[in-house]
């Protein structure tokens, strides 16, 4: 599977790129934040995976047996996403990207109010692609993690959690 890049300027208005964008001097320093230009689904994230238990267990002993040579070395705190990148590359007969976030959206770099909902029915909706979320990742240090709170709290209460000013 390779990239999705969506050129029709549909992520434009959900994407939050604070931080600049990823370029060749990045990658090889291992080092980049932000997203990408143009704007594409193709990066994975280390914080969800799913698949048979003993697949994921070779993946992860793999991934351990490899931490110092595939993780980025100045940036120690985010060492998982370059170890399973390395994986990832190395297996694509093994390991794939949810592209079209069918099984879990991550919120890191998005406009989060344009992205999800919760109906009046208490279940997630991702408003981007217009169906039920099965999972959502609070990634990320802009807020994220406290946006997923609120979203478990109108879960409960049937409605979504009030815009931010």
């Amino acid at each position: 599977a390779g990239s999705r890049r969506l050129s029709n300027g549909f992520w434009a208005d959900l994407a939050w790129c604070p931080d600049g964008t990823w370029n060749d001097e990045c990658a090889k320093n291992k080092f980049c934040f932000g997203c990408n230009d143009p704007l594409a689904l193709q990066y994975l994230n280390a914080g969800f995976f799913a698949g048979p238990a003993k697949d994921m267990l070779a993946m992860a002993e793999e991934a351990k047996a490899h931490a110092k040579d595939w993780a980025c070395p100045i940036c120690f705190w985010m060492g998982d996403q370059g170890v399973f990148a390395h994986y990832w590359l190395a297996n694509p007969d093994k390991v794939t990207l949810d592209y079209g976030t069918d099984l879990v959206v991550n919120l890191n770099g998005l406009v989060i109010d344009d992205m999800v909902s919760v109906g009046s029915d208490g279940k997630v909706q991702n408003k981007a692609f217009g169906r039920e979320q099965c999972f959502v990742h609070g990634n990320g240090w802009r807020g994220e993690k406290e946006k997923v709170r609120e979203l478990q709290e109108a879960m409960a209460q049937g409605a979504s959690p009030k815009a931010a000013p």
